[in-house]
């Protein structure tokens, strides 16, 4: 059995851990932040609801065009030290985050926790990176 892990937010919410539990899914990562002031509404409860039905979980921010430091401290503040941690980096027609920007908030990330954080981003995003491979 593969080790499946879903992606949740305010925008797919899910009301049932237990069941998503029962269906094989192993974990979720959850998002927590994005730039340097949203935190997803759900964060909190969906985390503590997945956690008591047995699921790992993970936190994930959305990176943008804001100060790379002040959004790593945001989501360090959100997110906390004792999950999986990961960057959702990606095109952001609005404000994208830059790849000198994702460089910083991993390195804050990682001298905070002493963890790399995950790379959360879709293959064709990696592909048209120059510098990212």
């Amino acid at each position: 059995m593969l080790n499946n892990i879903i992606d949740v937010s305010h925008r797919n919410s899910i009301h049932d851990f237990s069941k998503v539990k029962q269906s094989g899914i192993f974990g979720i990562i959850h998002k927590a932040t994005q730039g340097h002031h949203y935190t997803d509404p759900t964060f909190a409860n969906n985390t503590l609801s997945a956690q008591k039905a047995g699921l790992c979980v993970g936190a994930y921010h959305f990176g943008n065009g804001d100060d790379a430091s002040t959004q790593a401290d945001h989501f360090l503040a959100v997110a906390g030290n004792n999950t999986l941690l990961a960057l959702d980096f990606e095109a952001y027609a609005d404000n994208p985050m830059s790849l000198a920007q994702a460089e910083t908030s991993v390195a804050k990330i990682h001298k905070a926790t002493g963890r790399y954080p995950g790379l959360y981003t879709g293959s064709a995003f990696i592909q048209s990176t120059p510098g990212l491979l």
